[in-house]
């Protein structure tokens, strides 16, 4: 029910949905168990839509597995055309979560061309309330048109979701112990 930002008929939520799982099917593909709070366009909560519910729920589902880490997929936006670019979000509530950002975002500058940096943001509910590693990822601006339409292509964002595995693989494999 909450569709998050658009622009020009395009809805992040669609958008986040298609890259989540076709990391999905990356991390699966490659040997990973894999959850994921919402495959479909549910939120998680009852009868009416509250955020701060739906953003509560998701974090207590978070927590009760206590998964290695955890990626959230979102798409930008600015009232500026010319910005783009991917960009990673993470919070001190973990200290390995600054590790993990900057693995993905590094690979995100190898596979694209954002030259975006990472962005410590402490006012994030969900980064914050989340034990595991975590972090955001912004997979770029659908408020700019030439990103957008790369962000519409399947080929475009098979390649962000290999950007991002090959940083969280990285990231597993130089700081966790599992």
């Amino acid at each position: 029910r909450d569709r998050g930002a658009s622009y020009k008929g395009v809805y992040e939520d669609t958008l986040n949905l298609e890259v989540a799982n076709t990391l999905k099917d990356i991390f699966i593909d490659n040997g990973y168990s894999i959850l994921m709070t919402r495959e479909n366009e549910m939120d998680l909560c009852g009868d009416k839509f509250i955020k701060k519910e739906d953003m509560m729920k998701r974090s207590k589902f978070i927590n009760n597995y206590n998964p290695l880490l955890v990626l959230s997929i979102h798409m930008n936006t600015y009232s500026n055309e010319k910005y783009k670019g991917a960009q990673v979000f993470y919070s001190n509530a973990n200290s390995k979560s600054v590790d993990l950002a900057n693995l993905i975002q590094n690979k995100l500058s190898c596979y694209t061309d954002t030259t975006r940096k990472i962005v410590k943001r402490n006012n994030i509910y969900l980064l914050n309330s989340i034990v595991s590693p975590a972090c955001i990822i912004e997979c770029g601006f659908i408020t700019n048109s030439e990103e957008r339409n790369k962000l519409l292509d399947q080929d475009y964002r098979r390649i962000i979701g290999e950007a991002i595995y090959a940083g969280t693989t990285e990231f597993i494999r130089n700081y966790l112990r599992y």
